[in-house]
């Protein structure tokens, strides 16, 4: 199992907003943007499921998913992929709802909360 980097945790904590790719049990794509892209552990990544229909319907049908994270002022970055678990209660989803109270928007406590075991990292980039 890949580790994140601290550099790539650093990374995604700077970062407002990331892009996660999920297809449906036919393989049609869906890409959304995210703001609350959360680092667990070296690991694993989480995000809240606040208003995306679409990738939660995919996720229940196919785990597999990619994340884009990407600083726009020095055109680095990485995607991560892996697969996802919904998570409604537990440690976690309390720990992602605590960190979406410190964004600087006023967002509901989510239907979902987004667990994804990272299982490969990408770098993204110029020349990558």
């Amino acid at each position: 199992m890949p580790k994140l980097t601290p550099e790539m945790k650093e990374l995604v904590d700077e970062q407002r907003i990331s892009y996660v790719a999920t297809c449906d049990r036919n393989g049609k794509a869906n890409v959304s943007p995210k703001g609350s892209i959360y680092v667990v552990d070296d690991e694993t990544l989480a995000f809240a499921d606040l208003y995306s229909k679409k990738t939660r319907e995919n996720l229940k049908v196919n785990p597999h998913v990619a994340i884009a994270v990407v600083d726009l002022k020095s055109l680095r970055g990485y995607q991560f992929k892996g697969k996802a678990e919904l998570l409604e209660e537990g440690n976690l989803y309390d720990d992602v709802v605590c960190y979406l109270q410190t964004l600087p928007l006023k967002l509901p406590d989510p239907q979902y909360v987004v667990k994804i075991r990272v299982e490969e990292i990408y770098p993204l980039g110029l020349g990558k």
